[in-house]
């Protein structure tokens, strides 16, 4: 799909299970409220390069058993239950892209549950609002992995954890990563949640500033 705009849908104007999809120069906007979010996703694999996803409500985008890629892209004054979140057995790459000023009533501007593989490369996550949870990224996927490089988390604000939550993980591993200025009832930046096996939630940080 090229040079393409999704506008004022009043359900999921992408819906996609088992395939091959790739938006490139696209424009997502104004959609919802629908409870399968304004891209909707399984058994799919998904990549997103130059686009703007803004104004959306309800999920922006969701995906279970799914490998998405979101590439030199723009996440902006969406709202709703998260902006994305993967789902089971899936793994989501936010690379050269930016997620801002978005506000969620869920887990996370970004979540991830269930054996989801994550990493973020080169990215910004910033001045998010979470009324119920972690402003910026909760990964909460056992037995995934984290893995976050040269990037910005900042100016965001949740419920219990502003800006990073990790817990019941695999492993993390985050290398000059810059982690400032979030606000949270419980933790303002980074925290390390609860582990219900020996050995979950080991973290490696290298390079990075948590302040």
């Amino acid at each position: 799909i090229l040079r393409t705009a999704f506008l004022h849908n009043g359900g999921a104007p992408i819906s996609y299970w088992s395939g091959t999809l790739t938006v490139d120069y696209g424009l997502i906007s104004g959609n919802g409220p629908a409870t399968s979010g304004a891209v909707s996703l399984r058994n799919t694999i998904l990549r997103i390069s130059n686009s703007v996803i803004e104004n959306n409500s309800s999920w922006n985008i969701t995906s279970d058993d799914s490998y998405v890629i979101i590439e030199s892209s723009l996440l902006r004054n969406n709202i709703g239950q998260a902006v994305v979140s993967a789902g089971s057995d899936g793994i989501l790459e936010i690379r050269d892209s930016t997620i801002d000023h978005n506000v969620v009533s869920g887990s996370g501007a970004i979540t991830a549950y269930s054996n989801s593989f994550i990493v973020i490369d080169n990215s910004t996550i910033s001045r998010n609002i979470s009324t119920n949870g972690v402003g910026g990224l909760l990964f909460d996927h056992f037995p995934g992995t984290v893995t976050i490089h040269n990037s910005t988390i900042s100016q965001n604000t949740g419920f219990t954890v502003g800006g990073l939550l990790i817990q019941n993980s695999q492993g993390a591993v985050l290398q000059n990563v810059t982690i400032v200025d979030n606000r949270g009832e419980i933790v303002g930046g980074f925290a390390r949640g609860n582990t219900w096996y020996l050995g979950l939630n080991r973290i490696s940080l290298a390079g990075s500033i948590v302040s």
